[in-house]
C-alpha cells in the first residue's frame, strides 16, 4: 500500500546537541489513521512540530518527511504554509487557538468552503448548515464566536473546518488530554468521522483507549526512540518491548501496575548506547 505520509530518521536535537528524537521512521497509508503515543517528554510534540514546520528555531532536524513525493522539511516556512489548510490540517490540542476568536464558527467554516474549496456564498452557506447539521451543531452553537463554546462544541467546530477543507492529511494533537470519560467519547469520535471522511490522520495521544478503539497503525515512544511499532490491535495484545507492556500494565484496567524505577532505569541505559 502507498504512504501518504514517510517519515525517515527523524532526529532532532536541542541547541547543546542532545537528542530529543533519534532516528525515528514510520509511514502512514492513505486514509488511514497513525497513533503516536508517549509519556510527556517522549518526543511527541517536536515530531509533530517538525512535521508541522513549528519546531522552535533553536532546534535543528535532520531526516525527511515525505507527504506524497514532497519532503516537507526542505520546503521554504512561506511555501509550507500554503500548503497547510489546503493540503494539510492541524488540530491541536486547544481548538480555541486554531479558531479566529472575532467570527462566529459559522462563518469561518462557510470561508473555508468559499475560499479553498471554490463555492459561491450561497453553497457554501448550504454546505456549511448540512456539515453543522450531522456534526450536532446547534444553529445557537453556529452562531457563536469560539470564546463562547463548550469545550467539545469547539472541538466539533474544529472538526467542522477540517472536514471542510480539501486537506488531505490531518494532524491531531492529543484529543483526549484533561477530558472526562464523556468527553473522550466525544474525541473518539471526532477520530472516527476523519476517518470516515477519508482523510490521513497522524493523531499525537497519551491514551492507548484511541487505537484500542479505533485500530489503525500505534508507535510506542520512550525518551526520542520509537520502541514499537504496528498494526495497534499487535501492539496492544502482543506488546514486543519491556516500555510498552509497562505502560499497559499501569492503565486502570490492567491493575495499575507502575512501571519500575529499574525497568526505567535499563532502558535509560540502553538508549543512551
Amino acid at each position: 500500500m502507498t504512504s501518504f505520509l514517510s517519515v525517515e530518521n527523524l532526529s532532532i536535537l536541542d541547541e547543546e546537541n542532545k537528542p530529543l528524537v533519534r532516528n525515528v521512521s514510520f509511514s502512514i497509508p492513505s486514509e488511514s489513521v497513525f497513533f503516536l503515543v508517549g509519556e510527556t517528554g517522549s518526543g511527541k510534540t517536536p515530531i509533530a512540530q517538525a512535521i508541522a514546520g513549528t519546531l522552535a528555531k533553536r532546534l535543528s532536524v535532520c531526516g525527511k518527511v515525505f507527504l506524497k513525493k514532497q519532503n516537507l522539511l526542505s520546503v521554504k516556512e512561506k511555501e509550507l504554509k500554503k500548503l497547510w489548510g489546503r493540503y494539510l490540517f492541524l488540530m491541536p490540542q486547544e481548538p480555541s487557538t486554531a479558531l479566529n476568536p472575532l467570527l462566529s464558527v459559522f462563518r469561518q467554516v462557510r470561508e473555508v468552503f468559499q475560499h479553498l474549496r471554490g463555492m459561491d456564498r450561497h453553497t457554501a452557506r448550504t454546505a456549511t448548515q448540512n456539515l453543522f447539521s450531522a456534526l450536532g451543531i446547534t444553529q445557537e452553537a453556529s452562531r457563536e464566536r469560539p470564546g463562547k463554546l463548550s469545550g467539545g462544541m469547539a472541538q466539533r467546530a474544529l472538526l467542522a473546518m477540517a472536514l471542510a477543507s480539501p486537506a488531505e492529511f490531518i494532524l491531531l494533537d492529543e484529543p483526549t488530554k484533561g477530558l472526562d470519560s464523556s468527553r473522550k467519547e466525544d474525541a473518539t469520535a471526532l477520530v472516527k468521522g476523519i476517518i470516515n471522511a477519508g482523510k490521513t490522520l497522524l493523531c499525537i495521544t497519551h491514551d492507548f483507549s484511541l487505537p484500542k478503539q479505533i485500530g489503525g497503525q500505534t508507535g510506542v515512544l520512550f525518551s526520542g526512540l520509537l520502541v514499537e511499532s504496528g498494526d495497534s490491535q499487535i501492539v496492544l495484545q502482543h506488546p514486543s518491548h519491556p516500555y510498552t507492556q509497562g505502560l499497559l500494565n499501569a492503565l486502570p484496567e490492567r491493575g495499575l501496575h507502575p512501571i519500575s524505577d529499574e525497568l526505567l532505569a535499563q532502558l535509560e541505559r540502553a538508549w543512551c548506547h
